[in-house]
């Protein structure tokens, strides 16, 4: 297939685009209270909260309730989502520069499996950095209908 066949191209979001760093995550919940976490990850009530608030898979009030109960005293839910804010990660402008650039040639999506609360600070960050959120992505999982998601574009820099 040569590229001229080529369309569409499709980036994963977290990890591709977006730079995750797990140790960040790791520290910002430890200063918490929540020791160890690194090992804590992996046991089943952690995983499934992390997975759950991660993929909006359930109410964010009900996840945040229950991580603050492993968080200690006088932990407030507002100092749990600073910490989760941290699994946006760092979204580095020549990324976005790249996928500006790539759109004049090709329909280029990116799929997220992100929560809203997540997805909106990212885009926050787009907005920051200068650039736009028109157009739309489509964001599917399997317990919900597909529904539009902004993508970024150039827009004028401040």
């Amino acid at each position: 297939m040569s590229m001229k066949q080529i369309e569409t191209l499709v980036f994963d979001y977290g990890g591709v685009i977006v730079n995750i760093d797990d140790a960040s995550v790791v520290k910002a919940m430890e200063s918490l209270g929540v020791t160890a976490f690194k090992r804590l990850i992996h046991v089943r009530k952690i995983k499934r909260l992390m997975h759950q608030y991660i993929n909006g898979l359930v109410a964010e009030a009900e996840t945040l309730k229950e991580m603050q109960s492993l968080c200690r005293k006088g932990t407030t839910t507002g100092d749990i989502e600073k910490v989760l804010e941290e699994l946006c990660g760092n979204l580095p402008v020549e990324r976005l520069e790249a996928l500006v650039k790539l759109r004049k040639r090709y329909k280029v999506y990116l799929l997220s499996n992100i929560n809203d609360t997540l997805w909106q600070k990212s885009v926050s960050q787009m907005n920051q950095l200068g650039y736009s959120t028109d157009g739309c992505l489509m964001k599917c999982s399997s317990h919900t209908p597909c529904e539009r998601r902004s993508h970024p574009s150039k827009s004028t820099k401040r």
